[in-house]
């Protein structure tokens, strides 16, 4: 028996590009909100400068603004592709995971139908931080979905360094981010002792 489910995904992905990106292409996403300026202003330090790693916004949009250079349209293309992409593979990994094959695809299906609602959709045409943030999130939370089905120390550090990106986009993600360095400093110790 065939697994199409990569084609499924591929199709479901192309389509909410085309939906989403579609009807605005021509005007090139224009930003209107002044956080957009500011994005831009620390992109064009670029990542060379000391100065852009420790301005007043976090470092993933700009280093993205710049990767994409400067160019609005580049940048919501490969917001939108990193968006559906991310779905596709949380989709991807529940197909692996769970046994029964049509509660697999229902839960790929509720998880579509989330992710197409129109609040997801705007934020992925806008140079802001909200969909980077949602897109890094659930390639974080899949990343570790996967490290804990397969427990090895390969899947562990490509969990970490998605979780260590997601952390770098949004100023709101400082809490967890000192929450988990916390929590290793505290395992850190505690594994110090039991080796001692």
């Amino acid at each position: 028996r065939t697994d199409r489910s990569l084609t499924v995904l591929t199709f479901g992905v192309l389509l909410y590009l085309v939906r989403v990106l579609g009807p605005g292409w021509k005007k090139g996403f224009p930003s209107f909100f002044p956080d957009s300026a500011s994005y831009l202003k620390v992109a064009k330090l670029g990542p060379f400068s000391p100065s852009f790693w420790f301005t007043e916004r976090p470092v993933g949009v700009p280093l993205m603004m710049w990767l994409s250079a400067f160019n609005n349209r580049a940048f919501v293309l490969i917001q939108t592709t990193l968006f559906a992409v991310s779905v596709a593979f949380l989709c991807h990994t529940i197909l692996r995971i769970m046994k029964v094959r049509p509660l697999a695809w229902l839960a790929c299906a509720a998880i579509a139908a989330i992710a197409i609602q129109p609040r997801f959709g705007i934020w992925n045409l806008e140079v802001l931080s909200e969909s980077l943030g949602i897109s890094l999130s659930i390639i974080a939370l899949t990343c570790w979905l996967r490290a804990a089905q397969v427990f090895t120390a390969g899947r562990i550090w490509i969990a970490t360094l998605a979780t260590v990106a997601w952390m770098l986009v949004r100023d709101s993600h400082g809490i967890p981010a000192l929450v988990l360095v916390l929590a290793l400093v505290i395992f850190a110790w505690r594994a110090s002792d039991q080796v001692l």
